[in-house]
C-alpha cells in the first residue's frame, strides 16, 4: 500500500466505531430534547402574563426581534411576524414623552452591559394608552452584536390605581387645606375664596362656584344667585355675569331643584353652562343647620371628567364642612352683635337720664313763664306809624324792664334804645320783617336777639297786628316776650335729637321703631341705616306699612306675635328669629324695649337686633364635629384610650369596651396598670415608657393586657402619644389585639426551625434569592461543605454571595433564568447549569432547579427557591467525552483522507507509469520518424527531378493522393504529434509531482512548482465554458528559498483552496472577468506566505466561523464532503507548524493566506 498506509487494530477500530454510533445517537436524542424544550418554551411563553422577547442590536446599528411571544397581539395589537419583519412598529407606538427616556435606557444598557429596566407608555393602533414595564439583561456576542432576552409586563392597571391613589391623596390634602382656611381665616369671603382655590388645585377642575338660595318676600318663590367662584388659568370668570343673579329655579333647571332639594348630588356629561360650554358637571347641595342653603358645582370644559366614588365622597364631605363653616360664621356674627347691642342699651340708658334731667329743667322754666305770663304777659306795647315815617310809642308795659333792662318811660322818650339793643346779626332781618309787615299790613311775627345794657343776650319773640287808620297812619299793638329759655331748651332738644340720630344711624346694629296702635296693631315707623343695608329696603319705604306686607304673611304673623308678647309682658323681651333678608336666610337675636306715654300706655316699641347666623352655624359645626369624632373613634379597628397625665381614663371608644369586656361606666373608674394589664408585664419598663411619652416621644411596644371580668390575658400592641386637646395635655393610646399574629408568628417560627433542620440535612445546596433586592437571603450549610468556605467567609460575602462565587461567564445565564422565573407560574421548574468558585480558586459545576417561592400583593414574583446539586464529576466526564469525540472525529477524518490520498496517489502513480512508457516510446520515435520522412520526401523529389514524366497510372495516383498537400501536411502532423506527446509528458510529470509518492517525509521543494503543477491539473476547470468566460490566473511570485514540507500534502491544500476559489467564481453567473490572484512572499528569514485571492461573492458572515469544521459544506449533495478546509487546516497548522487564515468581504471576494516555516528542523 506504500509508505502512507496506516494500519489500526481491528478491536480498536470496532470500539471507536461503536462509540461513534453512541455519540450519534446521543446527538439525535439531544436534538429531539431540544425540539421538545422549544415546544415547551413556546407554550410557556404564550401563557405567561408578560410578553417574552429576544431583542438584537447589530454592530451596524440595526435592530431586530429574532423572537417574540404571541402575547404581542394582546400587548401591541400586532402579530409577532409583523414585528419581526418591521421592528420599528413597536417603537413607533411609544408615547412621545417617553421615547427619549426609553432610547437612553437601551443605550446605557448596551454601553455598560448592565441590566435594562424601564417603564413607558404606548398608544396602540386602536387609540388605547397602555403602561408597560420591561426588564432584560444584555449579552454581548462574539461578532459585536448585543442581545437582550427579556420580558414586558402590562402595568396599566397598576399605574391607573397609583394615579387614582395620588389623585385621592391630593384631593384629601386639598380638602384639609380648604377646611383649615374655612376655620382659621377671619375674613368671611376671603376664607371661602381661599378654600375654593385649594379644592380647585386639588381636583384640577376648570371652575368651581357656589350659589345661594333665597325666597322672594312676597311670592315666596325660591331664587338663586352666584355668591363665590374660582376658575382655573385660561377660564373666563362668571362671578359678575348678570344672568347668574336672581335666577328662578323654574327658569334655570327644575331638574336641579328636584335633586338638590332632596339632598342629592348631580353629575352630568356633555352639558352646557350659561356662558361657557362645559363637558362635565358635578353639583353637590350645601346644607346649613339641616336646611338646603345652596349648592357648590365643579365644571370641566375640556375633558369628560369621570368622578370616582372616592372623589364624590371627599367633595361631599367638603360640602358639609363648607356648610358648617358658613353656619359658624353666622354664629360668630351673632355674638359680636349681642355685645354691640349691650353697649347700645347702656348708651340709651345714659341718654334717657340726660333727657329726663333736661326735661325737668324745661318744665320748671315753662312753669315760671306761665306764672309770669299770668301776671305780666311779656311787654305789651302800642305805637303808631304816620305817613311821613314818624313812629310814636303810645304804651309800653312794665315788663319792659324785665326784657330790656330799662324802664318803660325811657323807651317812650327814646324808642331808638330798643333798636340799639338788637343783635348786629339780626338788624337786617328785623328791619325787613317790619317793613314787609307795614307794607302788606300782615300780622308781624318775629324772633330775634337783643343785647341788654348789662350785656345779656336774650331771645325775644314779637307779635303785632297792624290796622290802617283813616288818616293813613298805621296803628300797631302787640307784645314781646322773652323766649330765651325756650331757645335754650330747643337747642338742648336739637343736640339730644342729633345725638340720638347719630347713635341711631351710626350704629352697626339694626335698630327699628314700631308704633303700637290703639287696637294693639303694629306698624313700622322706620329703621336705621344698618337695617337698610341688611334688608335692602329704605326706612321711608316701609313706614306705616303692615308687617305682613313687609315680611310676608307667615313671617309677618310671627313678628306681630313677638310684638304682642312684649306689650303684654309690659317689659323688655329678647328672642331669636330667622328672617330672609337678602339672598340667604339669617338668624337674628332681637331685643324689644317698650316706651310708655304719660298715661302709662305703651305707644312705641324700640327694637335692636344682631345677626347670629355664624354663631348658629358654629353651634351646628360643634355638634356635628363632636358626633363625627365619636363616630370616627367608634369606627377605628384599634381600641382607643384617652387618659390624663395622672393615668385617669377620660374616654374610650366602643372597640376598647369590646376588647376588654367592660362597659363605659366601669372603665372610667379603672386603672390601666392595675385593672387592664397582666401582672407578668415588667412594670419598670412601663415606667420608662411613660417617662419618654411625657417628654414628648411617642412609644410603640407590645404588652400583656387583661380582661377584668375573667382575668384572661391577651397580647396587644400599644402606641402612646402625648397630645393637647382643648388646652389640656392628655395621653392617647392606640391598642391593637395581636393575639392571632403572635400565634401565627410562633407557628411560623416552629415551621422555620423544622425546615431549617430539613435543609441542613440535605446533601444539596438550598437557597432563596430575592429578586427585588437582587441578593441571596438564605443558603444552607451544604454550600460551605461543597465549596470549602468557612461560615465567616460566607457571612462576609452575605448579600453578594452568588455574584462573588458564580463564574463571570455564567452570571448572565443565571440572571436571565431569574428574569424568566419572575414571570413563571407557581410550580414551574427552571433548570440550569453553571460554575461556582471554591475557596481554593478552582471551579465546580452545579445543577440547579429553581421555582417561585414568594409573591407580593400585586402577584409579582419576589423570591426564588432553588436546589443546587454538585455535578462536577459528571461535567468533567462529559467534557472528557466531548474532547475524545472531537479527537475521534479528527482522527477518523484524517484516516479517511489519508487512505483516500494513499489510494489516489497509487492510482495516479500507476496511471502515470502506464501512460509514461508508451508516450515516451512514441515521443522518442517521432524524431527519427520525422527524419525518415524528410529523407523519403527528398528521395521523392529526386525521382520527380529525374523522371518528370512518370507513367500515366503513377500520375493518376499522384493526383488521387494529392501528393503535394500530403508532403506538406504530413510533416505538420508529425510536429503536432510531438507537441501532444510533450503535453502528455508534462501532465504525467505534474501528476507525479502532485502525488509525490516518493516524498512522504519532509523535503525541501520549490513551492512555485507545486503551485504550477496544481494549476496544470485544474486547467480544464479554468477554460471558458458556455455562458461563462475563462478564469484568469495572475501569478506574482517572489524569490523564495526551498521550503521543507510534505509536498503531496501541501499540494492537497493548494488543490482544495484553488478548487474552492473556482467553485466560488462559477457560482457567480454574471461575472465578466473572473480572476484568481496568487502571490508568494518571504515574511522573514524562516517563513513564507502564499496568498490566493478570488474576486467572487465572498463568504457569508454567518458561516465564516464554521469554515474549518469537519463535514461542514455549503455545496450540493455529491459535490463535496465538507472536509477540504478542515484537512487543509490540519495539514498547515498541525503538520507544518504554520497558519491558515482568510479574509472575506461579502460582494468583494475572499483571500486565503497559507503561512509555513521555511525550515522544519524545529517543528
Amino acid at each position: 500500500m506504500g509508505n502512507n498506509l496506516i494500519t489500526i487494530d481491528k478491536n480498536i477500530y470496532e470500539s471507536l466505531e461503536g462509540e461513534l454510533v453512541k455519540l450519534r445517537q446521543r446527538v439525535a436524542d439531544l436534538e429531539e430534547k431540544l425540539y421538545q424544550q422549544e415546544l415547551e418554551f413556546n407554550s410557556l411563553a404564550d401563557n405567561v402574563p408578560g410578553m417574552i422577547y429576544k431583542f438584537q442590536l447589530s454592530n451596524d446599528g440595526k435592530i431586530s426581534f429574532p423572537y417574540i411571544s404571541s402575547r404581542c397581539r394582546d400587548f401591541y395589537e400586532l402579530e409577532p411576524q409583523e414585528v419581526k419583519q418591521n421592528p420599528d412598529l413597536m417603537f413607533e407606538m411609544v408615547h412621545e414623552d417617553d421615547f427619549a427616556k426609553l432610547q437612553e435606557a437601551i443605550q446605557i444598557s448596551a454601553q455598560y452591559q448592565q441590566k435594562w429596566e424601564s417603564e413607558w407608555r404606548i398608544i396602540t393602533q386602536s387609540g388605547r394608552t397602555k403602561w408597560f414595564y420591561g426588564i432584560s439583561q444584555p449579552v454581548a456576542q462574539a461578532n459585536g452584536d448585543i442581545v437582550w432576552d427579556g420580558c414586558v409586563i402590562d402595568i396599566s392597571q397598576r399605574k391607573l390605581a397609583t394615579e387614582k391613589l395620588k389623585q385621592r391623596e391630593a384631593l384629601l390634602e386639598g380638602m384639609k387645606n380648604a377646611t383649615s382656611c374655612l376655620l382659621t381665616t377671619q375674613d368671611y369671603d376671603k376664607s371661602i375664596n381661599t378654600a375654593l382655590a385649594e379644592i380647585g388645585k386639588a381636583t384640577a377642575t376648570d371652575r368651581i362656584y357656589i350659589f345661594q338660595n333665597y325666597s322672594d318676600k312676597l311670592t315666596q318663590e325660591l331664587f338663586l344667585s352666584q355668591r363665590w367662584e374660582w376658575v382655573n388659568d385660561g377660564i373666563n370668570s362668571e362671578i359678575n355675569y348678570p344672568l347668574l343673579k336672581n335666577l328662578s329655579y323654574d327658569n334655570f333647571s327644575p331638574f336641579w331643584y328636584e335633586k338638590l332639594s332632596q339632598g342629592k348630588s348631580i353629575i352630568t356629561i356633555e352639558d352646557e353652562s350659561l356662558i361657557q360650554g362645559s363637558r362635565s358637571i358635578f353639583v353637590i347641595p350645601i346644607q346649613v343647620k339641616g336646611k338646603w342653603w345652596g349648592f357648590i358645582g365643579f365644571e370641566d370644559y375640556t375633558t369628560l371628567r369621570q368622578w370616582s366614588e372616592a372623589e364624590q365622597s371627599i367633595l361631599q364631605a367638603f360640602s358639609m364642612n363648607l356648610g358648617s363653616a358658613i353656619s359658624q360664621r353666622l354664629d360668630a356674627s351673632r355674638i359680636a352683635t349681642y355685645e354691640a347691642e349691650y353697649k347700645l342699651r347702656q348708651l340709651n340708658q345714659d341718654l334717657e337720664l340726660r333727657v329726663k334731667e333736661r326735661t325737668t329743667t324745661l318744665a320748671e322754666t315753662e312753669t315760671r313763664l306761665k306764672r309770669l305770663a299770668a301776671n305780666v304777659p311779656g311787654m305789651l306795647y302800642q305805637y303808631q306809624i304816620y305817613p311821613n315815617g314818624d313812629v310814636r310809642l303810645s304804651y309800653i308795659s312794665d315788663g319792659c324792664h324785665d326784657l330790656f333792662g330799662v324802664k318803660p318811660e325811657q323807651i317812650l322818650r327814646n324808642p331808638d334804645i330798643i333798636n340799639q339793643m338788637i343783635h348786629p346779626d339780626d338788624v337786617v332781618g328785623f328791619d325787613e320783617s317790619v317793613a314787609n309787615s307795614v307794607k302788606t299790613l300782615n300780622k308781624w311775627e318775629y324772633e330775634g336777639r337783643i343785647i341788654t345794657p348789662s350785656k345779656e343776650l336774650k331771645w325775644l319773640q314779637g307779635f303785632s297786628r297792624l290796622q290802617k287808620q283813616s288818616d293813613d297812619s298805621i296803628f300797631c299793638d302787640g307784645f314781646l316776650i322773652d323766649i330765651t329759655e325756650r331757645k335754650i331748651a330747643e337747642e338742648i332738644s336739637q343736640e339730644k335729637e342729633q345725638f340720638l340720630r347719630n347713635a341711631y344711624d351710626g350704629s352697626e346694629h339694626v335698630i327699628f321703631v314700631v308704633d303700637v296702635l290703639e287696637d294693639n296693631d303694629f306698624v313700622l315707623q322706620g329703621w336705621n341705616l344698618a337695617c337698610e343695608h341688611g334688608t335692602g329696603m329704605k326706612s321711608e319705604d316701609i313706614k306705616n306699612k303692615p308687617l305682613e306686607e313687609i315680611f310676608g304673611e307667615v313671617k309677618g304673623k310671627e313678628i306681630r306675635q313677638n310684638y304682642l308678647n312684649c306689650v303684654e309682658s309690659n317689659a323688655p323681651i329678647t328672642y331669636e328669629e330667622r328672617l330672609n333678608f337678602g339672598e340667604h336666610p339669617r338668624w337674628w337675636f332681637t331685643t324689644l324695649n317698650p316706651l310708655k306715654d304719660v298715661n302709662g300706655r305703651i305707644y312705641r316699641l324700640v327694637g335692636t337686633t344682631s345677626e347670629i347666623t355664624e354663631l348658629k352655624k358654629a353651634e351646628q359645626v360643634i355638634r356635628s364635629s363632636e358626633q363625627n369624632l365619636r363616630t370616627l373613634l367608634d369606627s377605628v379597628y384599634d381600641a382607643i384610650i384617652i387618659h390624663d397625665l395622672k393615668g385617669n381614663i377620660l374616654d374610650v371608644n366602643e372597640q376598647m369596651l369590646q376588647m376588654y369586656g367592660v362597659n363605659r361606666d366601669q372603665v372610667t373608674q379603672m386603672s390601666i396598670v392595675a385593672d387592664l394589664s397582666s401582672s407578668d408585664n415588667p412594670k419598670e419598663q412601663f415606667t420608662q415608657i411613660i417617662e419618654k411619652v411625657m417628654s414628648g416621644d411617642s412609644q410603640l411596644f407590645e404588652w400583656k393586657a387583661k380582661r377584668p371580668h375573667d382575668n384572661s390575658t391577651f397580647d396587644v400592641e400599644v402606641f402612646l402619644r402625648r397630645v393637647t386637646l382643648n388646652s389640656q395635655d392628655i395621653i392617647l393610646a392606640n391598642v391593637r389585639d395581636i393575639s392571632e399574629r403572635k400565634k401565627v408568628e410562633a407557628e411560623i417560627q416552629a415551621k422555620q426551625h423544622f425546615i431549617q433542620r430539613i435543609t441542613d440535612s440535605s446533601p444539596n445546596t438550598i437557597y432563596i434569592y430575592d429578586l427585588e433586592k437582587q441578593q441571596n437571603i438564605y443558603t444552607n450549610h451544604e454550600i460551605a461543605t461543597i465549596l470549602g468556605y468557612s461560615r465567616q467567609q460566607i457571612q462576609e460575602m452575605a448579600n453578594n454571595l452568588f455574584v462573588n462565587i458564580i463564574h463571570p461567564e455564567d452570571l448572565p445565564k443565571v440572571f436571565s433564568q431569574n428574569q424568566k422565573i419572575s414571570t413563571a407560574k407557581d410550580g414551574e421548574i427552571y433548570e440550569t447549569e453553571y460554575r461556582v468558585k471554591q475557596a481554593d480558586g478552582k471551579y465546580r459545576w452545579l445543577y440547579s432547579r429553581d421555582t417561585v417561592f414568594n409573591r407580593n400583593e400585586d402577584g409579582l414574583v419576589t423570591q426564588i427557591l432553588g436546589v443546587a446539586t454538585d455535578i462536577t464529576e459528571r461535567k468533567l466526564a462529559e467534557i472528557e467525552l466531548q474532547n475524545t469525540l472531537h479527537e475521534l472525529k479528527t482522527t477518523q477524518t484524517q484516516l479517511i483522507q489519508s487512505e483516500k490520498m494513499s489510494s489516489l496517489g497509487q492510482m495516479v502513480a500507476g496511471v502515470a507509469h502506464e501512460i509514461n512508457n508508451p508516450v515516451n516510446f512514441i515521443h522518442g520515435n517521432l524524431t527519427p520518424a520525422t527524419q525518415y520522412t524528410q529523407d523519403l520526401l527528398k528521395l521523392l523529389e529526386l525521382y520527380q527531378q529525374h523522371y518528370p514524366n512518370p507513367p500515366e497510372d503513377i500520375q493518376e495516383e499522384i493526383e488521387a493522393v494529392e501528393l503535394e498537400f500530403l508532403k506538406e501536411d504530413f510533416l505538420k502532423m508529425l510536429n503536432s504529434m510531438k507537441q501532444g506527446t510533450q503535453r502528455i509528458r508534462e501532465i504525467v510529470l505534474s501528476l507525479r509531482n502532485f502525488s509525490r509518492l516518493d516524498e512522504a517525509q519532509f523535503k525541501a521543494v520549490d513551492i512555485h512548482k507545486g503551485i504550477d503543477s496544481t494549476l496544470m491539473l485544474l486547467q480544464n476547470r479554468l477554460k471558458a465554458k458556455p455562458n461563462f468566460p475563462r478564469i484568469q490566473i495572475a501569478k506574482q511570485y517572489s524569490s523564495l528559498p526551498p521550503v521543507d514540507c510534505f509536498p503531496s500534502q501541501l499540494n492537497q491544500v493548494l488543490m482544495n483552496i484553488l478548487a474552492n476559489a473556482i467553485d466560488a467564481l462559477e457560482s457567480q453567473k454574471s461575472m465578466s472577468t473572473p480572476q484568481i490572484q496568487i502571490h508568494t512572499k518571504l515574511i522573514d528569514n524562516n517563513r513564507i506566505a502564499i496568498h490566493i485571492y478570488d474576486n467572487g461573492s465572498g463568504i457569508p458572515p454567518q458561516i465564516q466561523s464554521k469554515l474549518f469544521d469537519p463535514f461542514f459544506t455549503t455545496k450540493e449533495v455529491g459535490k463535496g464532503t465538507g472536509n477540504g478546509l478542515s484537512i487543509s487546516y490540519q495539514i498547515v497548522v498541525n503538520k507544518h507548524g504554520g497558519n491558515l487564515s482568510y479574509k472575506s468581504t461579502p460582494g468583494e471576494g475572499t483571500e486565503f493566506i497559507i503561512e509555513i516555516p521555511v525550515n522544519q528542523t524545529n517543528n
